[in-house]
């Protein structure tokens, strides 16, 4: 149970991070490599978050193996918590962030220009991060993250009232 309430309360300390980031430091810095720190913490959330809506659904004996590698987490999420929990389009987001970051470690050449994060693979083919990206990834982790403090707040209060503090 206690792991349970440790996932959320990351998944929540990335998530106001990177938000602080994005809507904080970085206007007032204005210096494009925050953008790497702002995905990386969007990454821990959205995949701490992953992590604690299968921990819930294996606590409740809905799945019996946690799984540890990450397409077979996303695979088990959308076949249980994604729907038992309307929180589609999840899996999407995670790929989306986890493949953006890979692409970053992987590429040999990149450079910031005009305010943006240019990321070349080895055949040159270019993925670009703005903070654009990043504020809309966050737009679209928000209602994972309701989601789930909501599901972790019920989870409290009837275990509360059931007498099990």
């Amino acid at each position: 149970m206690e792991t349970f309430k440790n996932l959320v309360l990351e998944t929540n300390k990335h998530y106001r991070l990177a938000d602080h980031i994005a809507n904080v430091t970085y206007p007032l810095i204005k210096d494009s490599r925050l953008l790497l720190s702002m995905l990386d913490n969007l990454d821990k959330c959205v995949k701490c978050a992953l992590d604690a809506f299968l921990y819930y659904e294996k606590i409740n004996d809905r799945i019996s193996v946690f799984p540890e590698d990450l397409p077979i987490k996303l695979q088990v999420f959308s076949k249980t918590a994604a729907i038992r929990h309307n929180v589609n389009g999840f899996q999407i987001l995670v790929r989306e962030i986890t493949e953006t970051l890979t692409k970053h470690k992987e590429s040999p050449v990149e450079f910031i220009k005009d305010n943006r994060l240019y990321m070349y693979n080895r055949e040159y083919k270019a993925r670009t991060l703005d903070i654009k990206d990043v504020k809309l990834y966050l737009l679209k982790a928000k209602p994972f993250i309701v989601q789930l403090n909501n599901i972790y707040r019920q989870h409290e209060y009837d275990r509360r009232s059931q007498g099990r503090d």
